[in-house]
Parts: C-alpha cells; sequence; structure tokens
C-alpha cells in the first residue's frame, strides 16, 4: 500500500497556460451616441390597484465602446406582453 502523495500542483498532458491576449471587453464600457439605441414596441403597464399606469418602450439594442475603442452590442430579449 502506498501512503499519501506530497502536496503540488497538478498537470495533465496537453495543458497549456491560459491564453491573455485576443478576446475579451476592455473596462469601461462606455454609450458613445444614446440616439443609436434600439427599443421594441412601448407597452402599458398598470399598477396592480390600477391607479398608475406607464408607457414602457423596452431597450432592444445598445451600441457600446469599450476602453480599447472596439465595439461592444448588447442585445435584449423581448420581454413577455
Amino acid at each position: 500500500m502506498r501512503g499519501p502523495l506530497a502536496p503540488g500542483r497538478g498537470y495533465a498532458a496537453g495543458d497549456e497556460p491560459p491564453t491573455t491576449q485576443g478576446g475579451g471587453i476592455a473596462s469601461p464600457l462606455i454609450e458613445p451616441d444614446i440616439s443609436a439605441r434600439e427599443y421594441y414596441e412601448s407597452r402599458l403597464f398598470t399598477s396592480s390597484d390600477g391607479i398608475f399606469t406607464l408607457e414602457v418602450a423596452p431597450i432592444r439594442q445598445l451600441l457600446m465602446a469599450d476602453a480599447n475603442g472596439a465595439e461592444v452590442v448588447f442585445q435584449f430579449a423581448e420581454p413577455e406582453p
């Protein structure tokens, strides 16, 4: 019977160090042009007591720029009616 292994870093054949180049979004994200936003059709939401009704246009898409100037697109699902 063998004894326990000494503590150490595990490894496996083919392991490569994680890359630090390529991919990813550099913080911070900035919205350069608010008029570029896209919206779904407006909807009316009424409070449960019926006193207040709000008209809301849910956001469909936002265009942002990261710290490197790359375009970042946020696309949102359409909310339930």
